[in-house]
């Protein structure tokens, strides 16, 4: 998964595979500066809001809050700072530890529904599709693996919680 980053980015240290990886990068970075996804706070109909200045050019716009720039600030401010020299390489990384855990998550629910034989298949089937692998490689920091992760251990805990008749799990 990080064979492919100098194609994706091409070849640039501070590269991404595509818009919506800088754009995730750029808000990461604001959260981690000033600890919100705007550039600036400005008052707008009497109330603040978080403001992009360089979204809508050339007047900005407000900024909805997203989980994936606050995930990635604070996953490199409290974990990733001890692996990856800045933001921007932990940004670009992310993907892959997303891609990673939900292949676990691909066997872990499989299992948990048939056996493991058929886990060990769905995860080998998982990792080697086409759309797996684009989407979780580094330097694409997207939000699809996240969702993939998500998506996958969300099904995975419905599971365990209904052959367990937990209350907890489904939680």
């Amino acid at each position: 998964r990080f064979k492919p980053e100098e194609k994706f980015t091409d070849g640039l240290e501070e590269g991404f595979s595509s818009t919506d990886s800088y754009w995730h990068y750029r808000h990461a970075k604001n959260v981690l500066d000033h600890g919100y996804v705007g550039d600036e706070i400005r008052l707008v109909d009497g109330k603040e809001v978080y403001w992009d200045t360089m979204h809508d050019a050339p007047f900005g716009s407000e900024i909805e809050q997203e989980f994936y720039p606050y995930f990635s600030a604070y996953s490199y401010k409290y974990l990733g700072q001890f692996f990856a020299p800045s933001l921007l390489v932990w940004h670009r990384w992310t993907p892959v530890f997303f891609g990673l855990l939900t292949i676990l998550g691909a066997f872990l629910l499989i299992k948990e529904l048939f056996n493991p034989i058929a886990g060990l298949a769905s995860a080998f089937f998982y990792s080697t599709t086409a759309l797996s692998i684009f989407k979780s490689v580094s330097g694409s920091a997207d939000t699809d693996a996240l969702i993939a992760f998500f998506t996958v251990f969300t099904f995975f805990f419905f599971a365990l919680a209904w052959r367990k008749e937990s209350w907890l799990y489904g939680a």
